[in-house]
């Protein structure tokens, strides 16, 4: 017979104690009481984490994450927006007392979908903090969590974490195909010249199957290529949304970036990225698509990016509506400057963004502007809003949302997708 270690009286109850606000893990069929240590972990894998009850507000949850760990002295949850910044004590978990059960907490909107991953640190003279941020600093990615058997995401190709998705949140079964899933369109990877850089740059484009082209189709541009081609599938999860009818099938352009400085220089509010892509990209793209399938004109061409690809989306807005009908600007980098004296570290809420500040004294152009930003993100939220007024204000059809989450590309692909319904 296996030799299972069971859980002493006093901590048997600091574990029921630990899980008063999810009483179905007691009751359900599939969960036995947490008194047998081999059989709580079979029963939280069967289940799946994080456990999710509702709160005193009933557009909230509670979300309580685990960790098995017996040898760690302490553990780190890392959620996106949740825990990280100045916000690290929050994801500090707790260990119960001769167990090798960690757990922590957290309370988030009914709506929240983020990013998360556990990371084991050894005891140090150090704050909690300090201790975490060195062990970031090491280069040694999060650990993804073994009991959620959601699909994991890695957008920066530096690991994978988990995805923590309340009841509810956008639903993300689109996203589930992966580059092993046959494509019905065609996948094209080259090499793309910026004259006025003088440069090049990886190109991708996605052509939709013919069969599936019913009317000339629209020209989705995205920039950070590398993530959204090679590591999140957008291809793949723009055919599954197509098929369901959510959008009309979409070409894509991609402009990769080949490590971060090159991606800061290219996105940093960059007018000669911005115009090598609208005067020369763009146009060979619809020349090399348009032997496929027939495409819209600039009503139908529309630029998405995200941090700094988001303010690069409405500097396209700003002067080049003859190439970007819309763009899609999600969490944008309101912090940026031209003289790089404003950085994330000393973002403030007094700070007037620079992009904000050309749109006030811009002439509006035809280009709708769709923004997007976290609920979690900040001073950012105020500065968007400053923005839309602005673009009303200037005559600009301008459109804004805050999503129930942070800076994070869990976010942002529903984002992309919800963005390309027709309204």
């Amino acid at each position: 017979m296996r030799n299972r270690a069971r859980l002493a009286p006093n901590v048997e109850s600091e574990l029921q104690l630990s899980l008063r606000f999810h009483p179905q893990i007691l009751v359900d069929s599939d969960l036995p009481p947490p008194t047998d240590a081999e059989e709580f972990w079979a029963a939280i894998d069967h289940r799946g984490t994080p456990l999710i009850s509702r709160s005193g507000r009933p557009d909230e949850r509670r979300a309580t994450f685990l960790y098995r760990c017996e040898n760690a002295d302490q553990i780190y949850l890392e959620a996106n927006r949740l825990t990280d910044k100045r916000l690290i004590e929050r994801g500090r978990m707790q260990r119960l007392e001769g167990t090798d059960v960690w757990w922590a907490t957290l309370d988030v909107e009914a709506s929240s979908v983020f990013t998360y991953g556990f990371r084991e640190l050894t005891a140090t003279t150090n704050t909690f903090a300090d201790a975490v941020r060195a062990h970031r600093q090491s280069g040694e990615p999060a650990t993804l969590d073994p009991f959620n058997h959601d699909a994991d995401i890695d957008a920066t190709g530096t690991g994978a974490l988990s995805i923590a998705s309340m009841d509810e949140a956008p639903n993300t079964d689109i996203w589930r195909r992966t580059h092993q899933d046959e494509l019905r369109g065609s996948l094209l990877r080259s090499r793309t010249r910026l004259p006025t850089l003088d440069r090049a740059v990886e190109q991708l484009t996605y052509i939709p199957h013919p069969d599936t082209v019913r009317g000339p189709a629209r020209l989705l541009v995205v920039t950070d290529a590398e993530v959204w081609f090679d590591r999140l599938g957008l291809p793949w999860a723009l055919e599954e949304a197509s098929a369901a009818g959510t959008i009309r099938p979409v070409a894509v352009l991609g402009i990769s970036n080949e490590h971060t400085a090159e991606r800061i220089e290219l996105l940093g509010a960059n007018p000669g990225f911005v115009d090598d892509l609208a005067t020369f990209t763009v146009p060979a793209a619809r020349r090399t698509i348009e032997r496929t399938i027939p495409l819209q004109g600039v009503e139908g061409t529309v630029l998405s990016g995200q941090s700094l690809g988001g303010l690069t989306a409405l500097l396209a807005a700003l002067r080049r509506p003859d190439c970007f009908g819309h763009v899609q600007s999600h969490s944008p980098s309101l912090w940026w400057t031209p003289d790089g004296s404003v950085t994330p570290a000393n973002y403030a809420h007094e700070h007037q963004p620079w992009i904000n500040e050309q749109f006030a004294r811009e002439t509006a152009t035809s280009t709708h502007i769709d923004l997007r930003v976290g609920t979690r993100e900040d001073i950012t939220n105020d500065h968007v809003d400053q923005l839309h007024d602005i673009l009303i204000s200037r005559g600009y059809r301008s459109r804004v949302t805050h999503f129930s989450g942070g800076h994070d590309f869990a976010c942002w692909r529903h984002a992309l997708i919800d963005g390309l319904k027709e309204k």
